[in-house]
């Protein structure tokens, strides 16, 4: 699959609707500050797991225009929440 990210149901649901998205600066998980606190709050700042073939990877691009789309990256807080060490 190429630009794919295996994703259990609920989390594609989440995903879809722009309240979780990965960084593409860091290839980690961030949520919308409504998932803060959340069993899914436990997934902020996760690191994706990437295939070693850099072809099999998703996507920076797409990445980086979910991540845009979902307007999560206007959030900090909810990172912060996750990861104290975060900046501002």
């Amino acid at each position: 699959m190429q630009n794919g990210l295996l994703l259990r149901a609920d989390i594609h649901s989440l995903f879809d609707l722009g309240l979780m998205s990965v960084d593409p600066a860091t290839m980690t998980v961030v949520i919308a500050a409504g998932l803060v606190g959340t069993t899914y709050g436990a997934l902020a700042g996760a690191a994706l797991s990437l295939p070693l073939d850099a072809r099999k990877r998703p996507s920076l691009d797409a990445l980086a225009k979910h991540f845009e789309w979902s307007d999560i990256n206007a959030n900090a807080a909810a990172r912060r929440v996750a990861d104290p060490s975060q900046p501002t």
